[in-house]
């Protein structure tokens, strides 16, 4: 296996507990652990509880964003760093970078995504993600090239 060269987190205005998570949840897409969810709709219809009664989330979808829903968690990569981590991430003010990586917004899906975003698969998101610790941007058009 190849080493990893991300960015430290100070590098990418992030804490360390935010970079674990983000690595665990770039793991996690690139071996096809964290399924797609088709379609648009609400991520509570697609959590099962866990032994601890924490809501856990069963799929990626990037359309379940914008924070946590009535069962406590969203699909997308920052729900998926914030269930890896605990629920403990707040991921600062979310500008910059990682702003465009979560992509918070309509204008910000309507300028980086030439598809849907609940159509964007995990295997998109990996390589964003991969880009953002590689290299400080989540480069969106290069993961759907």
């Amino acid at each position: 296996m190849l080493a990893q060269n991300f960015k430290t987190p100070a590098n990418l205005k992030i804490t360390d507990a935010e970079f674990n998570a983000l690595v665990k949840v770039l793991g996690m897409l690139e071996r096809e652990e964290i399924p797609h969810a088709p379609g648009y709709g609400d991520i509570c219809d697609f959590v099962s509880e866990s032994p601890t009664g924490r809501p856990e989330p069963q799929f990626f979808n990037m359309g379940f964003v914008t924070g946590k829903h009535d069962c406590g968690t969203a699909g997308c990569i920052l729900g998926w760093a914030q269930h890896v981590a605990g629920d403990s991430l707040s991921f600062g003010e979310r500008r910059g970078a990682i702003a465009r990586l979560f992509q918070m917004g309509d204008d910000a899906c309507n300028q980086y995504f030439p598809i849907a975003i609940q159509d964007i698969l995990p295997s998109h998101a990996a390589i964003a993600l991969r880009n953002f610790l590689t290299d400080g941007e989540p480069r969106w058009a290069e993961a759907f090239a």
